[in-house]
């Protein structure tokens, strides 16, 4: 089963990041001659189980390619649903644009186990030890565990009817994606006690978000780290930029 792409092209730069970017749109951010986000585009199509890309974003970014564009200079939640209304969809995988080392491997295995597990939200964890172990170069966020240190995937498989009932609750969240103990605390006290204390788990996640959002929602543990490899700060973008040249401009371009 294949299902479409929403690509996430919204955001400007950090002033610093604009001006190693050469752009005020992080998206377009030069890396090897091509905009950031046309490397995310690229792996996108090379992926047997994505059958469309969109791309929302503000008119500049038309140049990343795919086969939709929708212009929209909102924020992050807006730019979702204007990318689920643009093809009628009604499962499609989101993903951020600033993931410039994703892979079709790493998406194919992701988009596979997504739909395997019939949730309406799912997106990924990635082991501390397994991420440092391949893109040390790009500094991420992490959330203590019971099972261990992990960092978010960029990118989710998402049912848009379970989506249009808990807007606020997804805007609460997408706003506290970076601040561990602001994510954790929608999930109530206890919740927020328990990973105080190192002691909450993957699984105690899952069922408390699922009765918040009032759907299935999974959290897949993955190895591949280039699912959350995002770039946020000119140290990050330099270092895809070295990264890529020496690969030959990575296995997402074309």
């Amino acid at each position: 089963m294949a299902i479409p792409a929403i690509v996430l092209a919204g955001g400007r730069a950090a002033p610093e990041l604009a001006t190693v970017a050469g752009s005020e749109y992080r998206p377009l951010a030069a890396i090897g001659g091509r905009p950031m986000g046309a490397y995310v585009v690229a792996a996108l199509q090379a992926t047997p189980a994505i059958e469309e890309v969109v791309v929302v974003g503000p008119a500049p970014c038309r140049a990343l390619g795919g086969d939709r564009f929708v212009e929209s200079d909102a924020g992050m939640l807006e730019n979702l649903f204007a990318g689920f209304a643009a093809g009628g969809y009604e499962r499609a995988l989101a993903i951020m644009a600033d993931v410039p080392l994703v892979t079709p491997a790493a998406l194919e295995a992701f988009v596979g186990e997504a739909l395997a597990t019939g949730a309406a939200f799912c997106t990924c964890a990635i082991p501390r030890d397994a991420y440092e172990a391949q893109t040390p170069q790009l500094r991420r966020t992490w959330v203590r565990l019971a099972e261990g240190e992990f960092t978010s995937g960029n990118l989710g498989v998402i049912e848009r009817r379970a989506l249009d009932g808990v807007r606020s609750v997804v805007a609460a969240a997408v706003a506290a994606r970076k601040r561990p103990w602001r994510l954790v605390g929608l999930l109530g006290a206890r919740a927020l006690w328990r990973w105080w204390r190192g002691r909450l788990t993957l699984a105690e996640i899952e069922a408390r978000a699922s009765r918040l959002v009032q759907a299935p929602v999974r959290i897949l543990i993955t190895s591949h780290a280039v699912l959350g490899a995002d770039v946020d700060r000119p140290e990050d973008l330099e270092a895809v930029r070295a990264l890529l040249a020496a690969t030959g401009g990575g296995v997402s371009a074309p």
